[in-house]
């Protein structure tokens, strides 16, 4: 599962995945699966992200970067739940943000 653009195919010029979408960040996020949003905060090339809830928009944690381990790793809120399809949307969006082009603008 990929996380897809909240944009429709026409205004995001067929870009359809995260890593391709730059430009969404002005519109307020990016989907993770069906039941969460990432919200981008901070600048490239080390954003941190705001995981929420699409349902109620509550804080379910932040994706940021870690440097210890040289990727992005999520900090769950305290109290917060993830099925199997969370948890795979969420691994899937740290992946995507480790690998080129965002890994190529990190300098160890």
């Amino acid at each position: 599962m990929i996380p897809i653009c909240h944009l429709d195919s026409d205004t995001c010029e067929g870009r359809r995945t995260f890593a391709q979408c730059f430009d969404c960040r002005e519109f307020g996020g990016f989907k993770l699966g069906r039941f969460m949003l990432a919200e981008p905060v901070g600048t490239a090339p080390f954003e941190t992200y705001l995981v929420k809830n699409k349902r109620n928009g509550s804080m379910v944690g932040t994706i940021e970067y870690y440097s210890v381990w040289g990727e992005y790793v999520l900090d769950p809120e305290r109290g917060s739940t993830f099925s199997h399809e969370c948890l795979a949307s969420l691994a899937e969006f740290c992946l995507q943000l480790d690998s080129p082009p965002h890994s190529a603008k990190r300098t160890p």
